[in-house]
């Protein structure tokens, strides 16, 4: 746990508590022992140091979505995907090959989203449709959305949240617990 600590203890302690915490888990296990001492250690620090903030848990890795989502019920989690993007190494988790199969194994597992690289989305707008009608929060990440005119079309889009690097990009938008109150509420 000492190296968890080493990195993510300074985030906690010098960031204001109602700032939104992303944590992006990234893990390359050798076994499910590997993954279950890895995401015991990453949820280890957070519960101690958390408090109230607000944080959202995601990773590429479906297995740690899984495991992250298990093993407590306090954060939202997201799978993050290279869906059927050509632009990466093609992944051998089924679950990683396409937004169809994130959002099935998202929803399967009552994860709060998926998210894709943005050119992917705004390239196929039946894709983005059909993600979107998912009942699922959509993220997007990638170079992309760090370019003005993109975020645009992505908010047209209504994309629930784009990552990235640039915070005077936002603009006034709604958290991603926001969007997790009102699909609750839509639920109910």
């Amino acid at each position: 746990m000492l190296y968890f600590s080493f990195f993510l203890v300074p985030s906690f302690v010098s960031c204001t508590p109602l700032a939104l915490f992303f944590f992006e888990q990234v893990l390359v296990a050798k076994s499910y022992f590997d993954l279950n001492t890895f995401v015991d250690q990453i949820l280890g620090v957070v519960f101690e140091k958390a408090h109230q903030r607000r944080i959202v848990l995601a990773c590429f890795d479906p297995d740690v979505c899984l495991c992250l989502r298990v093993k407590q019920d306090r954060y939202p989690v997201v799978h993050l995907s290279m869906g059927g993007s050509t632009k990466y190494e093609r992944s051998s988790d089924i679950r990683q090959r396409s937004l169809k199969a994130a959002v099935a194994f998202a929803k399967s597992n009552e994860l709060l989203g998926v998210g894709v690289d943005c050119e992917e989305i705004l390239e196929d707008s039946a894709l983005r449709r059909e993600a979107l009608k998912s009942g699922l929060v959509l993220w997007t990440w990638g170079k992309s959305n760090n370019d003005q005119k993109r975020v645009e079309e992505q908010k047209a889009a209504r994309i629930h949240v784009i990552i990235h690097d640039r915070m005077s990009l936002s603009g006034k938008t709604r958290n991603v617990f926001e969007e997790e109150r009102l699909m609750s509420s839509r639920a109910q």
